[in-house]
């Protein structure tokens, strides 16, 4: 036969607070008293350090690859090498298609821009330094948040981070319609004369 355990609110048996004894139950209401509750201070806190994390992470991540992995001049273009293996390019659109997508050397663009070659990453794609200029502008919010000083500033500075991540997306899929257009014409000019 199974016992049924006493309710949360009352002390098991020999074990009450007055008594002075440091039980389960004294241990548990003290643990119980210490979590943060659903909507107070220490539990907005505590609920914006995951994605303060993820967020850190994430940068480090981008800027650790970038400066790990070393551009390499290769006729026609810029190749990735990591650790002396040359990686492929894994564009779905271009390797079907054979049409570049909006983001069609953004990464080599990154990594030369890492390595200090400015010429190279504007000219590999313009998005490469608003790119890497919005992951570094993601840093300061969840630096804040992980040290234990969030404030309001928080809430505009991701909202304007927002705008301005929607405005470089649509910015980088107009400028790529323009570069396509020229490559579409050519090639339907190609299937029509075949």
């Amino acid at each position: 036969m199974t016992e049924i355990p006493p309710p949360e609110s009352a002390p098991p048996a020999g074990n009450s607070p007055s008594a002075g004894a440091e039980g389960h139950w004294a241990a548990g209401r003290a643990a119980s008293a210490a979590a943060p509750r659903e909507g107070s201070d220490a539990g907005r806190k505590a609920s914006g350090m995951g994605p303060s994390i993820v967020g850190v992470a994430v940068v480090a991540a981008i800027l650790a690859g970038g400066l790990v992995a070393r551009p390499v001049a290769v006729p026609g273009g810029v190749e990735l090498s990591l650790f002396g293996v040359h990686l492929p390019a894994v564009c779905w659109l271009r390797t079907t298609t054979g049409l570049p997508c909006a983001s069609c050397g953004l990464t080599r663009s990154i990594v030369l821009l890492l390595h200090g070659r400015l010429s190279e990453s504007l000219a590999m794609h313009p998005f490469g330094i608003p790119t890497l200029a919005l992951a570094l502008l993601l840093l300061p919010p969840r630096v804040a948040v992980l040290a234990g000083r969030p404030g309001r500033w928080i809430a505009r500075w991701d909202r304007l981070w927002l705008i301005a991540t929607v405005s470089t997306l649509v910015l980088m899929v107009l400028w790529w319609a323009v570069r396509a257009v020229p490559i579409v014409l050519g090639y339907a000019g190609r299937m029509l004369g075949a």
